[in-house]
């Protein structure tokens, strides 16, 4: 066998025999569906140049959107200030979804104007709330 693609793994996964030479491999998904999909976005393109060489396999990237996740232990007033800003800062929101999983414990005056800003987001009262699910492709997990 030269070489074996597989499926319903969602990130790519390749895997070697005993000569070092990828055979057998996950492409995933051609957009990642997930915060847990690492290698997820991309499609395989695999040559082999005659029976029984080594596959060369090109990873080409598909997907649109990143999926990141921010975990913060968030103690003094500042830190909620940085994560903002690195929010910010990201270089395609359009194309990004966050997910923020905050611990910790919070002036009460700093938690009510982010519980606000929260809220905007999930009301759509935010400018370009929801804008980015016009990127998302339809499918399973997004249905027109």
């Amino acid at each position: 066998m030269d070489y074996l693609a597989l499926g319903h793994f969602h990130s790519k996964t390749l895997y070697a025999d005993d000569d070092g030479a990828f055979r057998m491999a996950y492409s995933g998904t051609h957009e990642a569906t997930g915060f847990t999909e690492h290698a997820s976005g991309n499609v395989l393109v695999v040559e082999i140049p005659h029976r029984g060489a080594a596959p060369q396999i090109q990873t080409v990237r598909t997907g649109s959107l990143e999926w990141l996740s921010y975990r913060r232990k968030i103690e003094q007033p500042g830190e909620m200030g940085k994560l903002a800003a690195e929010l910010d800062a990201l270089p395609a929101p359009e194309r990004t979804l966050v997910e923020c999983v905050l611990e910790g414990t919070l002036l009460a005056t700093i938690m009510r104007r982010w519980a606000k800003s929260w809220r905007s987001l999930r009301d759509g009262s935010c400018s370009d709330a929801g804008k980015w699910i016009a990127l998302y492709p339809t499918g399973r997990t997004r249905v027109v």
